[in-house]
């Protein structure tokens, strides 16, 4: 939703004293400030909830000239690989702030008795406020509830499972009153429908994206946060990457925000534009700090590159395979598969459908191996990709697109675990939570 947001405007005016908003969201920039729900009738009246730059707290603000209401949350919320439960209630002159379930501090609060825009028969955006087109929602959004007339708990919203992990309720027992909604997101026709039974639908601005990310089966993304990225911009919740660097420049690689230790994983990613200057794509350990970019220090890892195999750069250790083969050359529009066969501590590419090395990672051959790299079998290793000269990959660990660009023909994929352009090999499956448990 980096650029695009759901809009309603009430047709009447409902209870603006008491009020709940719920909402299941996955941050992807935290460079900018991002709203979550906002009204308005001008930049100096109006009502929001936000996630503000930088340090990711959340806070509530309701200006009339100058700010009548508000506050902020204690704790930094940075996490761009997870799903957050936010909750915030009205009831008369109390506000509430819940995460995950949890009941938070409020810092630098502000109160009164004025009521704000929500609730009245102002316009209303999800992912955005009216009077101004910045500082749209970068992310995912999933079960977005507001109810009108009632603070309700989280508890409404989200119960723990047998794990103790903290999930949505897929119907809530909730009155949502005049103004209320719930707007699940499961209807990709149709993103702004209204599940709460009021009919209080809303119109989608710009192209929002269905992924099969959800707090239940959390896909991996690229991981903004890593030490030793430069030059790079992320988009498309986290699944863009793009080289703002030029040859010569600082030259990133951005790994997985999912590492793992055992088991079999399948990702493809798309080389969107190639800007000539070695774009490349592998796997690491996850604590590999010696050098901006992969295939340059002693930590050395299995990657390619524009036509070599270059994992034996700046006295890395060489990695060895059974039939290395040729590389292919690359450029725009190449698919990319990776699998990632941690038990056996082997890893196989293809490009656009055609293992490289006539590999078959069903049964085991054309690896490349690299046992010899791997300290010990609790190492963490991750996927990913990285370039300079203005590359753009866009990945596709599972969520069935290529930034905002659909999978055309789905290959076959007997986990039943993401959806992909090419068969996933048999015993592969998604780099996700579900992934994690399979």
């Amino acid at each position: 939703m980096a650029s695009a947001y759901l809009t309603r405007t009430p047709s009447g005016a409902g209870n603006g004293n008491t009020w709940t908003f719920s909402a299941w969201v996955k941050k992807s920039n935290l460079s900018t400030t991002q709203f979550l729900i906002g009204s308005s009738t001008s930049a100096s009246d109006f009502e929001d909830i936000r996630f503000n730059a930088n340090t990711g707290d959340l806070s509530y603000n309701r200006y009339l000239t100058n700010k009548q209401w508000g506050f902020d949350s204690s704790a930094y919320l940075r996490d761009v690989s997870g799903w957050y439960h936010v909750v915030v209630n009205r009831n008369g002159t109390t506000m509430n702030y819940y995460l995950n379930g949890v009941l938070q501090t409020k810092t630098n609060e502000v109160t009164s008795t004025s009521t704000g825009d929500f609730n009245t028969t102002d316009e209303v955006r999800i992912g955005g406020r009216p009077d101004t087109s910045s500082n749209t929602f970068d992310g995912l959004m999933t079960h977005v509830n507001f109810v009108d007339g009632t603070a309700y708990a989280p508890t409404s919203f989200g119960q723990s499972d047998s794990n103790g992990v903290w999930k949505p309720k897929p119907s809530p027992s909730v009155t949502y009153g005049t103004n209320g909604f719930f707007l699940k997101m499961d209807n990709s026709g149709n993103m702004g429908l209204d599940s709460g039974g009021g009919s209080n639908n809303f119109t989608t601005s710009g192209t929002i994206t269905q992924a099969k990310d959800t707090p239940s089966n959390v896909f991996a993304t690229f991981n903004p946060l890593y030490n030793y990225i430069s030059g790079v911009t992320f988009d498309n919740g986290n699944t863009q990457y793009k080289s703002t660097a030029t040859s010569g420049g600082p030259q990133s690689s951005a790994p997985a925000t999912i590492a793992v230790t055992s088991g079999k994983y399948y990702a493809e990613i798309l080389l969107d534009t190639f800007g000539g200057a070695n774009p490349h794509i592998g796997v690491c350990p996850v604590n590999l700090t010696s050098a901006p970019y992969w295939g340059e220090g002693s930590g050395d890892i299995p990657m390619i590159t524009h036509g070599v195999n270059y994992n034996s750069a700046s006295g890395g250790v060489t990695v060895t395979n059974t039939s290395q083969g040729t590389f292919p050359t690359f450029t725009s529009g190449d698919y990319i598969g990776i699998a990632l066969d941690m038990d056996n501590e082997r890893v196989y590419f293809s490009k656009n459908g055609t293992w490289i090395n006539s590999a078959n990672p069903s049964s085991g051959t054309g690896y490349f191996d690299f046992s010899s790299v791997r300290t010990d079998t609790n190492e963490e290793w991750v996927i990913g990709a990285g370039a300079y000269g203005g590359t753009i990959w866009r990945a596709n660990f599972g969520n069935g697109y290529f930034g905002t660009t659909a999978v055309t023909s789905a290959g076959a994929n007997a986990s039943g675990n993401g959806i992909f352009e090419y068969d996933v090999p048999t015993g592969y499956t998604a780099l996700s939570t579900k992934g994690l448990d399979s």
